[in-house]
């Protein structure tokens, strides 16, 4: 056989689930170029596909197969026009055996390779005979075909018996066999499908071993256009078609008593092209189909049964012109190959399918349904793996409303954690949650429910409120604290560092990640208990010095909780005006700011949010020098950080006295 080698690039396409939740990976490979018409394929005991087509270019048949490395085309027959319509079968040597159409006689010829040369005969030469065909080899490796009389517009039937073709009529009653289908059962008898164009019916035939059984499969409307047949391990028939009156996919099934007829797409689409079904290891029916969406472009979709649905996946998008079969043949392992034409591109294409098994299943783990946790809660779920060594991510859906409408989401997460950042959450909301697990072609929903909940609080315990100020050239730290009756509190560590000195720009209003000292220190040498409310005096502290204090509450579990933070700057002269605690902070409710005022006077606090907005301000009068307590009430501000300034009399607002960062929670 004298072979033209060509190495195609492989062009792999993956088709995304459709409308059911079905993502087999379609790779899509372009063979060669020139090519329209019908092309058939099959597959050989290496899996590798082989093909049949009609050369555009110079009008005539061609055959192209798979070496593993290299697509090798061969020149089948190029007397005249010959091989737009083709069919394909492989024999027990794998050499193919090809029936096709010669457009310039209309006659209907068969080719077969011997393992030297292509052996080309003519089966029909009466009239226009074969422009539809369809071959299939019995146990001996003999042809049977099944045509079209074009002339007579009659089924026909042409088998090789080892010497001559013998050929009969099949169906005559009418325009019949315009378009059919043939399969052998296990007795090497035939079956054929096809259509009665004078009814619109959908007819079988069957060959007893003795004459022609003729059964009428679906008589609802137009149909039968479009058909192909398959029989399963029973020799029962399986057979797909087009309902031209609805433009419906539909498919029919012996089951040995009577035809089971259902429609498989009914979609808005225009289903009005070429069908062809075979069947899987667990005779489960696969259809390539066309449906039309707009003028003359085309998809070639894929249904498959699994089992207990139909599911569905687009193989391409944008096909000129559909008026090529799609012919689908299975692999050793079950994976279907498709061959078709793109008659707009004219290009032969190679499809063929990785059934795509979805992430496994996965638990969320912590924390726990119905779990109070802080405003930073760490998520947690198992592993999801993918047996077929896809890379799954995770995205981590939640919302405060439990059908996740709206929602938020956290996306392509590698590892099965996620910690929320400081203030996403909101202090005393609830939230559900779950996880979807994707392997780039189908997700998995995280169990043991359809979603879990937590409540978002800072802890257990509650610090109603915590300040310092200076007094007696020490600096006096006061809080109180509540906690539900499953929190046992052993007693509070104090945390101190530097913030600023006396005479820097920004004294008293340098934010914790500018601090001068950003180590914390333990302030109390043991553990600080008694009733509440509480107090503890730090008194080794200098003037003029800022400091920023850290509350840690210490469990009967030896575990600890931060709770908050609060600011004092030690020894401002009196004559300053200044803000000498604020507290509690964070707050919710009500914040209160203890001033330092060196005379009478009006005193205005403003709090501005990051982007630089006022969002709140308030004036207070002095009648005298004080230390004054001002308080604003900011239960209307949303959660997060503020900044909070202060002036006095009307004059600029001093440098000494602003900027201080307030947590609103």
């Amino acid at each position: 056989m004298k072979k033209l080698s060509l190495l195609m690039g492989v062009l792999s396409i993956f088709a995304l689930h459709s409308c059911l939740s079905f993502a087999d990976v379609w790779h899509i490979e372009v063979v060669t170029y020139d090519v329209r018409g019908s092309p058939s394929i099959a597959i050989d005991s290496n899996d590798y596909p082989h093909i049949s087509y009609y050369w555009f270019m110079h009008q005539n048949l061609r055959y192209v197969s798979w070496t593993g490395t290299t697509w090798d085309i061969d020149p089948v027959d190029d007397e005249g026009n010959v091989g737009w319509f083709s069919s394909l079968a492989l024999d027990s040597n794998e050499n193919p055996h090809i029936s096709y159409y010669e457009n310039t006689n209309e006659d209907l010829k068969c080719a077969r390779w011997d393992g030297a040369n292509w052996q080309i005969e003519f089966i029909n030469t009466e009239c226009d005979v074969g422009l539809i065909n369809s071959i299939a080899l019995d146990s001996n490796d003999s042809p049977h075909i099944s045509y079209y009389d074009n002339t007579n517009d009659d089924l026909k039937y042409a088998r090789w018996d080892g010497a001559n073709w013998q050929i009969e009529p099949v169906d005559t009653e009418g325009d019949v066999g315009k378009y059919n289908s043939i399969a052998l059962d296990s007795n090497d008898y035939p079956h054929i499908s096809y259509v009665d164009a004078t009814n619109y019916d959908l007819k079988y035939a069957k060959w007893n071993g003795g004459s022609w059984q003729i059964d009428l499969v679906d008589t609802d409307g137009s149909v039968g256009k479009y058909n192909s047949i398959v029989l399963d391990s029973n020799d029962y028939p399986h057979i797909s078609y087009v309902d031209a009156t609805n433009y419906d996919l539909k498919y029919a099934k012996w089951s040995g008593g009577s035809w089971q007829i259902e429609s498989v797409d009914t979609g808005e689409n225009i289903i009005n092209g070429y069908t062809s079904i075979a069947l899987d290891s667990n005779n489960y029916p696969h259809i390539s189909y066309y449906y039309e969406f707009y003028d003359e472009f085309y998809n070639l979709n894929y249904a498959r049964w699994d089992g207990s649905i139909w599911q569905f996946s687009i193989i391409e998008s944008d096909i000129y012109y559909s008026a090529s079969n799609a012919p689908i043949a299975f692999d050793s392992s079950g994976h279907p190959h498709i061959s078709y034409c793109d008659n707009g591109s004219e290009q032969l294409i190679h499809a063929w399918c990785d059934p795509n098994t979805p992430p496994s299943s996965f638990n969320l783990l912590s924390p726990e349904d119905g779990s109070i946790v802080t405003d930073t809660p760490t998520l947690d779920w198992e592993d999801s793996t993918d047996d077929d060594q896809d890379e799954v991510t995770y995205d981590l859906w939640y919302s405060e409303d439990s059908d996740f409408d709206p929602h938020d989401e956290v996306n392509d997460l590698s590892d099965s954690t996620y910690t929320f950042p400081g203030g996403i959450l909101q202090i005393g909301h609830t939230y559900y949650w779950k996880v979807r697990a994707w392997d780039g072609y189908e997700e998995t929903w995280s169990g043991p429910d359809e979603y879990w909940s937590f409540t978002v609080n800072l802890t257990d315990i509650n610090l109603l409120s915590f300040s310092a100020q200076f007094e007696d050239d020490a600096v006096l730290i006061d809080w109180s604290v509540e906690t539900t009756e499953d929190e046992q509190i052993a007693g509070f560590n104090l945390y101190r560092r530097t913030l600023a000195t006396e005479g820097d720009p920004a004294l008293g209003g340098v934010s914790p990640t500018e601090s001068k000292d950003q180590f914390w220190k333990q302030v109390n040498p043991s553990l600080i208990t008694g009733e509440n409310p509480h107090s503890y005096t730090d008194s080794d502290v200098e003037r003029g010095v800022t400091y920023e204090y850290k509350l840690e509450a210490v469990l009967a579990d030896e575990s600890a909780e931060t709770l908050g933070t609060t600011q004092a700057t030690a020894g401002i002269p009196p004559a300053s005006f200044a803000i000498l605690a604020l507290y509690p902070n964070p707050a919710s409710d009500v914040l209160t700011c203890l001033l330092a005022l060196p005379e009478p006077g009006t005193v205005e606090l403003q709090l501005y949010d990051l982007s630089g907005r006022l969002v709140l301000s308030k004036q207070f009068e002095a009648s005298e020098p004080t230390e004054l307590e001002a308080q604003l009430n900011i239960s209307s501000l949303a959660s997060g950080v503020y900044t909070l300034w202060a002036s006095f009399g009307g004059a600029e607002v001093s440098p000494a006295c602003g900027g201080v960062a307030v947590v609103v929670r």
